[in-house]
C-alpha cells in the first residue's frame, strides 16, 4: 500500500466560525434535537469520536432527532459554507471536521423487528448491542460486527462483517432499503428498484447523502459454539503457523481470527491472561457442538494458558472479540490478503514479538465464504474475493507517540506488501492519514470511477467530505 499523506483540503479551516446570535437563535428554535457550540457545557463530550487521537473542533454540532433536523442542518451548513461530518458512535471518523459542522445521529436509535419477514428497520443512530439483545428474543440475529457498541449505519454501508461473515456474507449485501436526506434537502427512499444508482453507490461506502433509517435482513440463529484459546506470546510463531496450515479447510459455518497482543490490566479479564503478552485464536461455529470442537481440536495440541469453549446465545458469544467498551487512542492499519504463507506468518510473528515497546495488536481474520459468492458489481463494495484481513493497531500511550506508531505501521506495511493485494477495508481504517489514494484502494478501479461521477451528481461541492471521502469528478476528468 502506498505511503499516505493527509489531504490538504481536509485541513482548510481550523478556526471555529462565528455566527450571529440571531442566526443561532433561529437555528436552535428550528431543531427538535440539540445544538452545541464551542464553549457550551456539552460541546466537549459531543465532539468526541471513538478514536481519541482525532481532535475534533467543529464550529457547530447538531444532534438530529428527525429528518426535518437533517434538512435544517444541511441548509444552515450550505448557507454558511460549512462542510459536514456525520457520525453516530464515532467509530468511523477518519478526519477532524475543524471549523465545520458535525451532525450526530445518536438520538435517532429507535428500531423495530418484523419476525414474520425476518427484517430489521432501524434509525441511523442505533447500535448493534441494543438491536441484537432484542432480536435474539425471537431467535433472529443481524449480521453484526466484532464490536457490539458500533453504530449500525456506518458499519453496514462500509460493507460490514463479523463472526457470521463466512456463512451469510457482508451486512451490506442484505440491506433492503434506506431513507436518506439529499444535499438538496429532499427525503429519498433508496433501494434496488428506487433510486438504484444511489443504492449501488452507497452500498459499499459512497458518501452522497445523510441516511436516517434502513431496513435489512435478519437470520434465524439461537446459539453458536464460541471458542477462545490463549497462548504465551512467545509461541506466536507456532500458533500462527498452525492457524495458517488448517484455516483454509474450515467450513463456511466457522469464522475465526488469530491475534498477537498485549492485554491490558482489565479486572474483567481472566487472571491467567490479564496484563500478559499473548497470542489467541477465537472462533464461532454454527452447527453441531461436537463437530465444531473436532474442527478446532488441533489448537489444543499447543500449550495453552487459558481457554474457553461453550455453546452460547449468539448475543453473548459474539462478544468474545473482547473489543474495548470505551473510546481508545490507537493508530490503525489494514491490509487485504488472498493467502497466508509461512513467510508471511513468520514476518508477522517477528514484528509482534520483536516490538514489545510498541505493543501492537496484530490480527488476522478469515473471511471469504459467502461474501465471495455475490457477483462483483452488485454494489460498490470492493475486494469480494479476499480471504483474509490483516488488522493492526498500535496504542498511543504516553510513551508511544503517534510518530512512533506511524513508523511501526509503515515498517509493517513495507514488510507485508509483497503478500498484500494493495487494497483496504474502510471500516477498519483507523488513522488521520486517510487520503484519497487510500480510500480509492478500497474499491475496484471501474467502481471508483462510477463513484466519483455519482459524487459529482449528488454532492458536487464535496460537502460530505470528512468520512472516507470520494471526491467528485466531472465526466471530462474521467475520460
Amino acid at each position: 500500500m502506498k505511503d499516505k499523506k493527509t489531504s490538504n483540503d481536509q485541513k482548510e479551516l481550523v478556526t471555529p466560525k462565528v455566527f450571529s446570535q440571531s442566526e443561532i437563535k433561529q437555528l436552535r428554535e428550528s431543531l427538535s434535537g440539540n445544538l452545541y457550540l464551542p464553549g457550551d457545557d456539552k460541546y466537549e463530550d459531543a465532539k468526541k469520536t471513538w478514536a481519541l487521537y482525532i481532535e475534533n473542533k467543529p464550529s457547530v454540532i447538531i444532534e438530529i432527532n428527525d429528518t426535518t433536523d437533517v434538512t435544517t442542518a444541511i441548509n444552515f451548513a450550505k448557507k454558511h459554507q460549512l462542510f459536514i461530518a456525520v457520525q453516530s458512535t464515532g467509530h468511523g471518523a477518519s478526519h477532524p471536521c475543524d471549523g465545520h459542522m458535525l451532525i450526530k445521529t445518536n438520538l435517532m436509535h429507535h428500531f423495530s423487528i418484523d419476525v414474520e419477514s425476518q427484517t430489521l428497520t432501524t434509525e441511523a443512530g442505533a447500535t448493534w448491542e441494543e438491536i441484537t439483545a432484542e432480536s435474539q428474543k425471537s431467535g433472529l440475529v443481524p449480521l453484526t460486527g466484532f464490536a457490539a457498541n458500533v453504530g449500525v449505519t456506518g458499519y453496514v454501508i462500509g460493507g460490514g462483517f463479523g463472526w457470521l461473515v463466512r456463512k451469510y456474507g457482508l451486512a451490506v449485501d442484505h440491506l433492503l432499503s434506506f431513507n436518506m436526506v439529499s444535499l438538496e434537502g429532499e427525503l429519498k427512499t433508496v433501494s434496488a428498484t428506487e433510486n438504484e444508482d444511489l443504492f449501488w453507490g452507497i452500498c459499499g461506502g459512497g458518501n452522497f447523502g445523510i441516511i436516517t433509517s434502513l431496513t435489512m435482513k435478519l437470520f434465524p440463529l439461537k446459539s453458536v459454539l464460541a471458542s477462545q484459546f490463549y497462548y504465551p506470546g512467545s509461541q506466536a510463531k507456532q500458533v500462527l503457523e498452525l492457524y495458517r496450515s488448517i484455516v483454509e479447510n474450515f467450513p463456511e459455518e466457522l469464522t475465526s481470527a488469530v491475534s498477537v497482543m498485549h492485554l491490558p490490566p482489565n479486572p474483567a479479564l481472566p487472571e491467567a491472561i490479564r496484563k500478559k503478552f499473548v497470542v489467541s485464536v477465537k472462533a464461532i461455529y454454527q452447527g453441531d457442538e461436537d463437530k465444531g470442537k473436532e474442527l478446532l481440536a488441533p489448537f489444543k495440541n499447543l500449550q495453552r494458558i487459558y481457554e474457553q469453549q461453550e455453546t452460547l446465545p449468539y448475543e453473548k458469544a459474539s462478544k468474545i472479540s473482547g473489543d474495548p467498551q470505551a473510546p481508545q487512542k490507537v493508530y490503525g492499519h489494514v491490509e487485504i490478503l488472498n493467502k497466508l504463507t509461512q513467510d508471511l506468518t513468520d514476518i508477522l510473528s517477528n514484528l509482534a514479538v520483536g516490538n514489545v515497546s510498541v505493543k501492537p495488536v496484530i490480527e488476522i481474520i478469515h473471511i471469504s465464504g459467502a461474501m465471495a459468492k455475490v457477483p462483483v458489481g452488485k454494489n460498490a463494495f470492493g475486494h469480494r474475493n479476499a480471504k483474509f484481513i490483516l488488522h493492526v493497531e498500535v496504542p498511543l500511550a504516553a510513551d508511544n507517540t503517534q510518530a512512533a506508531a506511524a513508523d511501526y505501521i509503515h515498517s509493517l506495511s513495507e514488510a507485508v506488501r509483497p503478500y498484500s493485494t494493495g487494497g483496504t477495508y474502510l471500516n477498519f481504517i483507523g488513522n488521520v492519514d486517510t487520503d484519497e489514494e487510500l480510500v480509492k484502494s478500497a474499491f475496484n478501479e471501474d467502481d471508483y470511477t462510477k463513484l466519483r461521477l455519482l459524487k459529482f451528481r449528488y454532492d458536487p461541492g464535496n460537502i460530505l467530505r470528512f468520512n472516507f471521502n470520494i471526491p467528485p469528478a466531472k465526466v471530462y476528468q474521467i475520460l
